[in-house]
């Protein structure tokens, strides 16, 4: 089945049926590859059909949610797809979780059972895992992931003795569209973290876009380092690789300078990372262009993206840069850039609609015109089902008309393309104006001297709220405060001009990879209090 091709009303349930399609189709064609050897679609159709019966002998069933605590890894993943054969929902555990937010997720989405990795850059899980059958009693099973643990089953184990000599795999469970396959939480920018539930139809329908508008030769082939509890590396890369028949590229540790030996061995032709990602890799002494010639699209996602950065990325592999835009709730990639979109365009485009399934209206609902800001709302059909357990969440994510609001704030440039401005939660009021931290970002970064800008609304006695913002300099530059606020008064109106300009070494990520503009407004207040 060639994924360019289909049509999205021949979407199988769920992404393990296109495991077991392909394991017929192509057997031998490498389905995941890791620091610890490679699997054929043959190899894994197989461990995906054995642990989906091992699982449900062991008391798991249709909509049962399992805790699952891995690195991006070929087992973790094979997981996800022994679950989503039986009907069970995959609950990702980032391994950087500290005990407390591992437990916030087990106690809020109750799963009936935990498989966990035993060990990752030295930090051992035993005792977590323990802690968390102890403490929450929705856990009746667990399982470690990698090795064999006295107390624990060990999932090889279980596996491996699932059949009896001479007996074979039983037909498959039915799967359905509307079933949900995973639930992720979001990163709590606004609250709690609250559990997403996304369905098996609406992981089918986001690939099969993905792929229809980023088309490769053959078959994708990617490298994925970002973590198994978020949308990213769950659905728009691994996800949608296997979807289509592609390899996966897994990696524990996301290491910069690697990523090019990665590209090159694995004749990588797809790749999704976020902007800071890729800084990082051209930063590195053992870049060289060369690892990268099979590249045929380079997609960054998460955040827009430097020009003089979008102008290094053009020069590797086919030279196709691309973006796409959509959120945890959409499941990933709703809008994208248009194929071979000038760089000074996709330098502030996060794409532009593909379907008649977006809009963006203003605070009063009403459809914005070319140069307004307003929110971008998708239609439901594929996306989220809602929040677990929070009904009221629930509804105030929908507009009344139905549409799902995402919470980005966008532009609609006259190109048609969509320009990020701010999350709801970010944008802030000074002075009685609305003022986008995304406009100020940008005219930042626009001097030589800013590899990278932050900035975050605060309290202020006088104005309600104003702007403060976060600089990371390049190397020997000296810029300091009042040079940045006397740069900003040139280009934005004055109410747009933060009043606090720090300096910063390193902008602070989020598990997800994604920039932390929480824990930065949190020191931005903090700070604002000591001085006053």
């Amino acid at each position: 089945m060639d994924s360019n091709d289909i049509d999205a009303s021949a979407l199988l349930p769920g992404i393990s049926d296109y495991i077991f399609n392909y394991a017929r189709e192509h057997p031998e064609r490498v389905a995941m590859r890791s620091e610890y050897g490679e699997v054929s679609y043959a190899e894994l159709g197989e461990r995906v059909g054995r642990l989906a019966l091992a699982l449900q002998r062991s008391g798991v069933r249709r909509g049962d949610r399992v805790a699952v605590l891995t690195t991006p890894r070929a087992d973790g993943y094979s997981v996800f797809l022994a679950l989503n054969a039986i009907g069970a929902i995959w609950l990702g555990i980032n391994p950087v979780y500290q005990y407390r937010e591992m437990k916030y997720v087990v106690d809020d989405a109750t799963p009936v059972a935990l498989v966990f990795l035993s060990e990752f850059q030295g930090r051992n899980y035993l005792q977590d895992a323990r802690q968390l059958m102890a403490d929450c009693p929705s856990l009746s099973n667990s399982w470690c992931l990698d090795v064999e643990i006295t107390g624990f089953a060990s999932l090889d184990e279980m596996v491996e003795r699932v059949l009896e000599p001479g007996e074979s795999l039983p037909e498959s469970a039915p799967r359905y569209p509307e079933d949900v396959a995973m639930i992720v939480y979001t990163s709590g920018s606004t609250g709690e973290p609250k559990g997403c539930m996304l369905p098996n139809k609406a992981m089918a329908y986001r690939a099969f876009t993905q792929w229809q508008h980023f088309r490769v030769r053959d078959y994708p082939r990617v490298y994925c380092p970002l973590p198994l509890n978020h949308v990213g590396g769950m659905q728009m890369v691994a996800g949608a690789t296997l979807f289509a028949g592609g390899t996966v590229n897994f990696r524990e540790k996301f290491d910069p300078a690697a990523v090019g030996e990665i590209v090159s061995e694995g004749r990588v032709n797809f790749m999704v990372l976020f902007p800071t990602m890729y800084q990082l890799i051209f930063d590195q002494p053992s870049f060289r262009d060369a690892d990268w010639e099979s590249l045929e699209c380079i997609n960054f996602s998460g955040g827009v993206i430097s020009r003089e950065l979008l102008g290094k990325l053009a020069a590797l592999g086919a030279g196709n840069v691309c973006t796409t835009f959509g959120s945890t709730e959409t499941c990933i990639g709703v809008i994208f850039s248009s194929p071979g979109l000038d760089l000074d365009t996709l330098a502030v485009s996060v794409g532009k609609p593909i379907r008649n399934d977006v809009r963006v209206v203003n605070e009063q609902g009403e459809p914005c015109q070319v140069g307004e800001i307003g929110e971008f709302q998708v239609l439901p059909d594929y996306c989220m089902v809602g929040y677990f357990n929070r009904p009221e969440s629930t509804a105030a994510a929908f507009t009344e008309d139905g549409w799902l609001k995402t919470g980005d704030l966008v532009e609609v440039l006259p190109s048609g393309d969509f320009r990020f401005s701010a999350r709801v939660s970010d944008m802030f009021k000074s002075g009685g104006y609305n003022v986008y931290p995304r406009e100020i970002e940008i005219a930042l970064e626009e001097h030589p001297g800013v590899t990278a800008a932050a900035v975050v609304g605060v309290p202020d006695p006088l104005y309600g709220e104003s702007g403060v913002a976060f600089v990371q300099h390049a190397p020997a530059d000296l810029s300091d405060g009042q040079q940045l606020k006397a740069w900003c008064a040139q280009r934005l109106s004055n109410y747009k001009v933060p009043k606090v300009f720090n300096s910063i070494d390193a902008m602070p990520l989020l598990p997800n990879g994604k920039l932390d503009k929480t824990g930065l407004k949190r020191l931005a207040i903090d700070a604002s209090v000591q001085r006053h």
